[in-house]
């Protein structure tokens, strides 16, 4: 009796079981058409969910029932006489009826809650992945070509003195060539500089502004011998950047300023994480770019300036952030 009533108990609930899986399993399958980067990054998801899922059923219907046979012993209530199971059946029937009652309502509800979902959903971005506030920077600028290894260091230094004196950057280290790895291509030519700059405001470890004593007299912030702020819970929060500075873009722009040397072209706006992930897509150091391919260097690179010519012409672009990449006059050693 014990072995037939578990029996028809997983007989009951294994086609209701099976249904709700595989409604689960359909709602991954738009997951499995993405194709670059969401699909690369999704899909793996999706398949260890599926197979997750499949494996749960395929155990729910071999090893449970005799795991239930052996460790469920005793009187088993019945579901009717369940409180928790009378209160859900309870709600649930009176949910139903009024829902079937009121038809028409229950459908008009239903289209007017779609209908709401149409504001926020035309406000959403249609970039797969927006760009994050890491709170640093990338410049990557390049020398000339023919640039030796001091030429390099000397314009290295000389950037990261001029980096280092705006107000808002926190600390700069740059470095030229390429790290002893296989899977760093640099050339000497090629300068990465990452810049940590200062948040707006002095934050505590949550992330909450801290307030400073605040003198409405001298329309300034008290500080103490050493020249430190003084925490006040009453004051204000300090904030770190000047008037003319209001986003990270408008740092960005002091940093261009700033980072101008003779001999050195300039750099499109990357930050560390996300220019790694644009380099190992598309080999390029940049959100968008244009590969040439030609018959020899010296083509390629008259095309390549063309065309960066034609695309700083372009309205909606930033003339200094289009960079042609200089592919002749690189020392060669011909062994």
């Amino acid at each position: 009796e014990h072995w037939k009533t578990i029996g028809e108990s997983c007989q009951e609930v294994v086609p209701a079981m099976f249904f709700s899986l595989m409604v689960i399993t359909v709602s991954f399958l738009p997951i499995f058409t993405m194709q670059a980067q969401e699909g690369r990054m999704f899909s793996p998801l999706a398949f260890t969910a599926t197979y997750a899922m499949a494996a749960s059923a395929i155990l729910a219907i071999t090893l449970v029932p005799v795991m239930m046979g052996y460790f469920l012993r005793g009187k088993i209530i019945d579901e009717h006489k369940n409180p928790i199971n009378r209160a859900l059946h309870a709600i649930h029937g009176s949910a139903l009826k009024i829902a079937m009652q009121s038809r028409s309502i229950t459908l008009l509800v239903a289209l007017g809650l779609l209908a709401v979902t149409y504001y926020p959903y035309s406000k959403l971005g249609s970039e797969f992945m927006p760009p994050l506030d890491e709170g640093s920077f990338l410049y990557m600028p390049t020398t000339m070509v023919h640039a030796s290894i001091g030429e390099a260091m000397d314009v290295l230094s000389k950037q990261d003195i001029a980096l280092s004196n705006i107000p808002e950057v926190d600390s700069v280290v740059g470095k030229i060539g390429r790290a002893e790895t296989p899977l760093d291509p640099a050339p000497v030519s090629m300068i990465e500089t990452v810049i940590n700059y200062k948040p707006e405001y002095i934050s505590d470890r949550n992330g909450h502004r801290v307030k400073f004593r605040y003198s409405r007299k001298t329309k300034d912030f008290v500080r103490d011998e050493f020249g430190m702020l003084i925490p006040d819970s009453h004051g204000r929060p300090f904030r770190q950047w000047r008037d003319h500075i209001k986003t990270p873009d408008d740092i960005w722009q002091e940093i261009v300023k700033a980072a101008q040397i003779k001999g050195t072209t300039s750099a499109p706006k990357l930050q560390p994480i996300a220019a790694r992930i644009v380099m190992l897509q598309s080999g390029m150091r940049a959100p968008m770019g244009v590969k040439v391919k030609g018959p020899d260097l010296e083509t390629i690179e008259k095309v390549g300036l063309q065309i960066e010519k034609y695309l700083k012409e372009v309205p909606s672009v930033e003339p200094d952030a289009v960079v042609a990449d200089r592919i002749v006059g690189k020392p060669y050693l011909e062994i």
